[in-house]
């Protein structure tokens, strides 16, 4: 049965540490053309909204969105987004914007993370994160993130 595993941010901001979010705008930009691989062992498709698709319209009291999931004309019925996805086979690589990047890459990471949870058996797990497992998980998240971002960083880009 799948899981959701949720990235527990407040131990991470509690002791200092950068969310996995906060890294990856620190290793790109929006605007980058970045690589990724998918280190799991399934072929993955993972939807996206690139902001090209968007278009927002704010008055001084309100901000609307279109382009992502919005009632049709009638409201009675619902008219899917402009969203792309991306098909990602297992150990493939993909060259996409690092825009998507923001999302494509805690999306492996969390799958493979799941994927490991199943491995594991725990006897009398709790549910409860003792620093220990958290410690051990954002251990694995440095691990995969380092197989999963096949590079183009800033620095190499801007000279």
């Amino acid at each position: 049965m799948a899981e959701i595993i949720k990235e527990d941010q407040s131990a991470a901001v509690s002791s200092g540490q950068k969310t996995l979010g906060e890294t990856l705008r620190e290793m790109f930009d929006p605007y980058d053309i970045i690589g990724v691989k998918n280190v799991t062992k399934l072929a993955l498709e993972i939807p996206y909204l690139p902001s090209k698709n968007e278009k927002v319209v704010s008055t001084k009291i309100t901000k609307r969105v279109y382009g992502r999931e919005e009632l049709s004309e009638d409201g009675m019925s619902i008219t899917p987004g402009k969203r792309e996805t991306l098909r990602i086979g297992a150990d493939e690589n993909a060259t996409i914007s690092g825009e998507f990047g923001y999302v494509a890459i805690p999306f492996i990471i969390n799958i493979q993370l799941q994927l490991d949870a199943q491995k594991r058996t725990v006897k009398n797990d709790t549910g409860i994160s003792t620093p220990q497992v958290l410690l051990e998980r954002n251990a694995r998240v440095k691990e995969l993130l380092a197989q999963v971002y096949l590079g183009f960083p800033k620095a190499s880009q801007k000279e």
